[in-house]
């Protein structure tokens, strides 16, 4: 998503999946060929935005890619993504020139791609004032008095505010969830993916917060703690 939205708006991107892009051989010998480095597609993707080449995102393009077999894999493969992760981001800052330069595509990125946790907290601002949520109540029971709905104006507003108080906690998770939905199901639309409520739930409550928090943690604490052993060999082809 991230990537599509980024090639649409400003015709570049910051990220490349290496398992499935295309690069003209002139352009690919221009740039100095892959990194040496374990994140070597993102890096070659930092060549290309600080040379000003442009990219594009095809969504009818389908290729075939392979999962981890087991639980084992999945761990070391996570791990030399954070790591490739860190690498790419200590690159980007120390050439602060070219994290000035891609600003604008991060910011537009991560304003969409956060808009669920943004939405949460607005949200979670608004009921928290007693004024904003008075008022609030106010409009709700005025409208319901111009419907017809002629309740007991003190009970219903006893039930409304318990039910706003009770819902401090619940209701920006309900919010952030909704904004993912619309998020995720939207984009599966656009380039034809299938989509699956029951796995969208899982992604969303579970396996993605246990994703980066791992990124984390591992990325970030554990590697500089512990020096990973990394089965990663740089070709001497170049």
């Amino acid at each position: 998503m991230a990537s599509w939205l980024s090639s649409k708006v400003f015709g570049r991107n910051l990220f490349l999946c290496g398992s499935a892009f295309a690069i003209r051989k002139n352009t690919f010998l221009e740039l100095g060929r892959f990194p040496k480095v374990i994140n070597e597609d993102w890096s070659l993707m930092l060549k290309t935005f600080g040379k000003d080449k442009k990219f594009s995102y095809n969504t009818e393009l389908k290729v075939k890619t392979y999962v981890p077999m087991n639980l084992y894999e999945w761990i070391e493969q996570r791990k030399r993504w954070s790591l490739g992760m860190r690498v790419w981001w200590i690159e980007l800052f120390k050439k602060f020139w070219l994290f000035l330069k891609s600003l604008k595509v991060l910011g537009v990125v991560g304003v969409v791609m956060s808009m669920p946790i943004i939405l949460s907290l607005l949200v979670s601002l608004l009921i928290s004032d007693v004024s904003i949520s008075m008022t609030f109540l106010n409009v709700l029971m005025l409208f319901a008095n111009y419907f017809g709905l002629n309740f007991n104006f003190s009970l219903t507003g006893y039930v409304l505010t318990f039910l706003l108080i009770g819902s401090r906690g619940l209701l920006p998770l309900i919010v952030m969830f909704g904004a993912n939905f619309l998020l995720f199901f939207t984009f599966s639309k656009l380039f034809g993916f299938r989509f699956n409520f029951v796995e969208f739930v899982f992604y969303v409550l579970f396996y993605y917060p246990f994703l980066v928090g791992f990124y984390l943690l591992y990325g970030w604490i554990v590697s500089f703690i512990f020096k990973p052993k990394i089965d990663w060999v740089v070709s001497n082809s170049g």
